[in-house]
C-alpha cells in the first residue's frame, strides 16, 4: 500500500512518465500473478482467517481494552485528564497496542494535541514539497514522509508505531532530512 500510494503520487506529478510505467506495471503483473496463483495453490489457509465472527470479536475486545485502560488511568481522579499519568501508569488489563490509547494514558489531552500538530506540521510540509516545482529529491523526499506518515498513522490503531525504535530511527532520519531540505529552499 505504501508503495502503490508513492507511485500514484509520482504518477499524477510526472504525466509524461505515467504511460511507461502502466505498461511496466501490466507486464509485471502478467509475470507475477500466474506464479502467485501457483504458490497459492501450496499454501493452506486457516479457516477462521477469514470468518467474520472472529474477526468481529476480537476487534470488540481489543475496544474493550482500550476503554478499560482509559477508565483505568482517570477513574480515581480526573485531575490527570490534562497532563496524562506518565510512562508508569498502572493499567488493570492487557495492552491495546494502540498509539492514540498509549498517548491519551501517558501524556492526557495536552500531550495528543501536541503529537497531533507535529503530525499535522509535518503532513503540510511535505504537501507543500510535493506540490512544489522543481528538484526532484525534494519532492520525491516529500512524497515518501506523506505517505509514511499517513502509513504509521493507519498503523498507530493496532501498535505503538511512533514508539517502536527500528522502524523511527529511519522514520524520523529520513523527517528531518525532509524538513531540512525544505527548509533550506525556502532561504534561498
Amino acid at each position: 500500500m505504501l508503495l502503490a500510494s508513492a507511485f500514484f503520487i509520482y504518477l499524477g506529478k510526472n504525466k509524461k512518465e505515467a504511460q511507461k510505467s502502466i505498461i511496466a506495471i501490466s507486464l509485471l503483473l502478467m509475470i507475477f500473478i500466474p506464479l502467485g496463483l501457483l504458490l497459492y495453490t501450496n499454501v493452506s489457509v486457516n479457516p477462521d482467517l477469514l470468518n467474520w465472527q472472529t474477526i468481529r470479536a476480537e476487534f470488540m475486545e481489543r475496544i474493550d481494552i482500550c476503554r478499560t485502560q482509559i477508565s483505568a488511568a482517570y477513574a480515581d481522579n480526573l485531575k490527570y485528564l490534562p497532563i496524562g499519568r506518565g510512562k508508569a501508569v498502572f493499567l488493570l488489563r492487557d495492552e491495546s497496542h494502540n498509539q492514540y490509547v498509549r498517548n491519551f494514558v501517558d501524556t492526557g489531552l495536552i500531550g495528543v494535541l501536541i503529537s497531533f500538530g507535529l503530525i499535522l506540521a509535518i503532513l503540510r510540509k511535505t504537501i507543500s514539497g510535493i506540490k512544489s516545482q522543481g528538484d526532484s529529491l525534494k519532492i520525491a523526499l516529500s512524497i515518501g514522509i506523506f505517505v509514511s506518515t499517513l502509513s504509521l498513522l493507519v498503523l498507530s490503531l493496532a501498535a505503538e508505531a511512533f514508539l517502536v525504535v527500528r522502524i523511527n530511527e529511519s522514520y524520523w532520519y529520513f523527517v528531518g532530512l525532509t524538513m531540512a531540505i525544505l527548509s533550506l529552499d525556502n532561504q534561498d
